[in-house]
């Protein structure tokens, strides 16, 4: 999960390191009470650390809170799906 006040930039900034979906959720603060955003994002724990780096590049105050999640059910690509997703779609891998 991550809260930010920059949706768009941190959505760019992760979509152009992984490829997963990203559900967005309007939210608000509890202690300030300013509007911000959530987004849930499901990631192996290896592509935390591309996660994190994006989202911070994009958005230094965001908040990220990393919970485990026991079962995905649905579409989630494996590492090697992914790769040849950005092949079939003419993308450099983000650290080539």
């Amino acid at each position: 999960m991550v809260v930010t006040e920059h949706p768009d930039a941190v959505i760019a900034a992760v979509r152009g390191r992984l490829i997963r979906g990203i559900t967005v959720l309007p939210s608000r603060g509890g202690y300030l009470g300013r509007a911000n955003t959530t987004l849930m994002i499901v990631i192996t724990r290896y592509e935390l650390y591309d996660l994190t780096q994006a989202t911070l590049g994009a958005d230094h105050a965001a908040f990220i809170d990393i919970l485990n999640t026991v079962d995905v059910v649905g579409e989630f690509l494996t590492s090697d799906q992914q790769e040849a997703k950005r092949a079939a779609q003419g993308q450099p891998h983000p650290t080539d």
